[in-house]
């Protein structure tokens, strides 16, 4: 589901951007698409479907392309620390208006139970400084000089990775399907980027 995130993109980029994809992007954000779907399947065969489940990634899919947009046309008006301060801001706001709003005044001793495990400390240090700040600051930074479309198309290498990483760290198998699949989405990055119509800089 996240590889729709490119197609989405491509969707709202021109009502509100007015930026416009030519036929070979549209062509290669397919190809990259194919190849994360087949990935997607091999690897979930024996996944059950779930409805909430689906709407949820949808929504996420929507929600990561328009933050793409809504980031690139403030970045005229905000420097990309500026919109991820914001962006971090409301979101720390609202997910702490939803624990107390779950656990009520359990809140804090759950916290609390949390940080006394190092485990959690480590994780939740990599995944607020580097998969959060570090990752969506440089997000915000590309935006300032480059199309949300040629940026979302970088999002499919994460499977590439996570095939890798599978490979590499877990000592999974690697089958000719899965070679074939990454081909395509290195391919579909690649030609999305190559044949991007040339667009003025406006930062200069």
């Amino acid at each position: 589901m996240i590889a729709l995130v490119p197609v989405c993109v491509m969707l709202l980029s021109y009502p509100i951007l007015g930026e416009k994809p030519t036929a070979l992007q549209m062509v290669f954000t397919a190809v990259s698409f194919a190849g994360v779907s087949v990935v997607s399947l091999t690897d979930g065969e024996n996944a059950n479907f779930d409805f909430i489940g689906f709407l949820l990634l949808l929504c996420a899919v929507v929600c990561a392309a328009l933050n793409n947009c809504i980031s690139r046309v403030q970045s005229a008006r905000f420097s990309a620390f500026e919109r991820l301060y914001f962006a971090f801001g409301v979101g720390a706001a609202g997910l702490t208006a939803l624990a107390f709003a779950v656990h009520g005044g359990d809140t804090f001793r759950l916290t609390a139970e949390a940080f006394s495990h190092s485990d959690f400390i480590w994780g939740i240090l990599y995944l607020a400084v580097v998969s959060s700040i570090f990752a969506f600051l440089l997000i915000n930074v590309s935006l300032s000089y480059i199309s949300p479309i040629l940026l979302s198309s970088f999002a499919n290498i994460a499977t590439v990775v996570s095939v890798l990483a599978g490979v590499l760290v877990l000592d999974e198998s690697f089958s000719p399907l899965q070679y074939l699949c990454v081909a395509l989405i290195v391919v579909g990055v690649l030609g999305v980027n190559y044949f991007a119509p040339k667009m003025k800089d406006e930062h200069k």
